[in-house]
């Protein structure tokens, strides 16, 4: 049976995970996810439906430095987050028609009617465990060898009928409760549409209130990060849909609830699709048609309707919130894309065509001094052998440092690494946004660090500026000499 408990629950929040089919598939939850995803997915028949698991290991990934270094430096930062859910039979909104009533006095109205299909599999429901970092070594021991145990019993275990595999989801639920002391549990519902709702069925004992959404707001992350691919935006940046708190009130105040998140997702959808389609850039542009995309099937999907507030099982016709018209911002956005698609068409031969010439100018150049002091020392030979005066000769020199031709002379592989190098950062530079060659994360992860330290350090927005800039400033210098030691190495 289907659990709607977020409609009673005091801590109950909705979400959407981003998709532009509107129909999810549950059987590829976590698949494709890395060695850090261990996963459990089957199905059954008489009737149709399925079971799933995912376990992965998380690392909080919001303080800008690597998340290997933060572990080190924050072990608690990493907590391992389990899925456990299966398929149940729901009604499906499948759009919005309208119809002719007849009222008790013979004059017919035209209603609107949400038209709903019954889909045997059309609701994933469950239990997302969170099970933090243990500080006590022993204990942390004894909970990795669990979760190995754990991770094998997914790769081995095949059980055969709906009843065999609904006995091992409660299994894994009951061993997590019990075997992993710290761990808490929530609800969740995952819909095809790609609705989420995620709800706390009582208090967690010693956790404040505003803790409840944190665990929610990560909750409703790792679903995302399992469900759908990140196409169109980072990973770690997947707060372009937000999760919205419900209060369980009144019907009034659920129908207020309803309208809002899906006005929130929407504007956020439409925040995050104008701010790429400002950054002038061909992979940020691209990208922003794929917000724009996901912003048509959520305004198509989920916008015309919302849950009635009287029946959490059924759904009213409802507009939310006024409509966006994405027609014309999409072909803006493809004009851009086509103008520097074009522009840096030109651009990428043209760089390979200054590299490439600068190094042909300087070759032949000194070739060309080579050539004519070898010719005005010829003549200084035959007037010494004629017996002539010695003309008085100024011969052309090619000043390139000592230190650096030593460095070729010895290291004939560091000519080659440093044109290399000079390729590579003039292409990162100006043709980024196509070759991918520089990394967006790591420019704001600089960004991010400069700036948190000039506030610790108080400095004011001035000054901070220019400490930003000089963090750049550090960081190619840092480059530089980083090459310098491999080249010397080679």
């Amino acid at each position: 049976m289907a659990d709607f408990g977020w409609a009673s629950s005091k801590r109950s929040y909705a979400g959407w995970v981003p998709n532009v089919g509107s129909h999810l598939s549950f059987s590829m939850i976590g698949a494709g996810r890395g060695i850090d995803v261990s996963r459990f997915s089957h199905a059954y028949s008489s009737p149709v439906g399925r079971v799933v698991c995912a376990l992965a290991k998380r690392t909080t990934d919001d303080f800008l430095i690597p998340k290997r270094l933060k572990r080190l430096l924050d072990p608690t930062v990493a907590q391992h987050w389990l899925l456990t859910g299966r398929s149940i039979p729901v009604q499906t909104p499948a759009g919005v028609n309208d119809r002719k009533v007849t009222t008790d006095d013979g004059t017919e109205i035209v209603e609107n009617k949400v038209t709903t299909i019954f889909d045997d599999q059309g609701m994933l429901s469950g239990k997302i465990h969170v099970i933090p970092h243990n500080p006590d070594r022993m204990s942390r021991l004894c909970e990795e060898a669990l979760l190995i145990f754990l991770r094998n019993d997914f790769k081995d275990c095949k059980p055969d009928g709906k009843e065999a595999l609904e006995k091992f989801i409660d299994r894994v639920d009951v061993d997590v409760h019990f075997l992993f002391a710290d761990s808490v549990s929530l609800n969740f519902a995952l819909m095809r549409t790609g609705e989420v709702r995620l709800w706390f069925s009582e208090k967690l004992a010693d956790y404040e209130e505003g803790d409840h959404e944190v665990i929610a707001r990560q909750a409703y992350y790792f679903i995302k990060d399992m469900v759908h691919l990140h196409v169109h935006h980072e990973p770690a940046s997947d707060q372009i849909t937000p999760l919205t708190r419900f209060d369980a009130g009144t019907e009034k105040t659920r129908e207020r609830d309803e309208e809002d998140w899906r006005r929130q997702t929407m504007w956020s959808l439409s925040r995050e699709a104008e701010k790429l389609g400002q950054r002038k850039r061909l992979d940020r542009l691209r990208d922003s048609l794929g917000i724009i995309a996901y912003a048509d099937a959520f305004q198509m999907t989920l916008m015309p309707y919302i849950r009635d507030p009287k029946d959490v099982e059924g759904f009213v016709p409802k507009a939310s919130a006024y409509g966006f018209d994405f027609k014309h911002i999409r072909e803006s956005t493809r004009v851009q894309v086509d103008q520097l698609a074009s522009t840096r068409g030109a651009t990428a031969p043209f760089l390979a065509a200054c590299v490439a010439g600068s190094i042909a100018v300087l070759a032949m150049l000194n070739a060309m001094i080579s050539i004519k002091n070898m010719e005005l020392a010829r003549k200084v030979e035959a007037a010494k052998l004629a017996g002539k005066p010695v003309p008085e000769l100024s011969f052309f020199s090619f000043n390139i440092p000592d230190w650096i031709l030593l460095l070729f002379a010895e290291k004939p592989p560091a000519a080659a690494a440093l044109v290399v190098a000079l390729v590579y950062a003039l292409f990162s530079w100006f043709l980024g946004d196509v070759f991918k060659l520089s990394g967006h994360k790591g420019r704001h992860a600089l960004v991010g660090a400069s700036i948190s330290l000039a506030r610790k350090l108080k400095l004011s927005s001035k000054w901070a500026f220019r400490f930003q800039n000089f963090s750049y400033a550090f960081a190619i210098l840092l480059q530089l000499g980083l090459l310098y030691w491999v080249v010397r190495r080679i």
